[in-house]
């Protein structure tokens, strides 16, 4: 039996340059046919410094942004250290010159999650606070209150009526 083949000796300085311009190891691996730690002492022959990987945030080769948006659309910042922060926390607490004290939170004036400017967000001074905010948004756009009852404390149904008085003139509606 013959010796296998090898593939062809990569040109260094064509190695070298691509591995400048971004190449991975593993890919120029791939593309010569020869294995990942040849190509590390390839490199390192020529005189190469290879990028250390394991270099978090912006030092990292790989580095994008450093913006990541979650399953609910709120925009997490990497401020370092490997650590994330919601961006709309980190904006209001540079607007306020302090961190959040534990019952604060913050809405979004326009509903906009990925919004932060700093127009659009409104201090809390705890959930209920938050939660009494968005019930204002409940009630319906084209009726200023519930029809029967006048009150807006109480979710929109249809028809300028609230779902306890909705309920109401259905039955109304049914006995008749």
């Amino acid at each position: 039996m013959g010796r296998k083949l090898s593939a062809p000796e990569p040109d260094i300085e064509e190695l070298c340059s691509l591995y400048k311009s971004g190449l991975s190891t593993l890919k120029l691996a791939d593309k010569y046919g020869i294995s990942k730690p040849s190509i590390i002492r390839r490199l390192k022959t020529a005189g190469v410094i290879l990028r250390d990987m394991r270099v978090s945030g912006s030092e990292n080769p790989n580095w994008k942004t450093g913006r990541i948006v979650n399953k609910q659309g709120y925009v997490r910042i990497h401020i370092g250290g490997g650590v994330r922060v919601f961006e709309h926390k980190l904006v209001m607490e540079k607007y306020l010159g302090r961190s959040l004290v534990k019952p604060e939170e913050i809405h979004h004036i326009n509903g906009d999650v990925q919004d932060n400017r700093i127009e659009n967000l409104e201090l809390c001074s705890d959930r209920a606070d938050h939660m009494r905010k968005h019930r204002k948004y409940e009630w319906s756009r084209e009726y200023e209150c519930c029809l029967r009852c006048k009150r807006t404390s109480i979710k929109h149904d249809s028809h300028g009526l609230c779902c306890s008085c909705s309920g109401l003139a259905g039955y109304h509606r049914r006995k008749s």
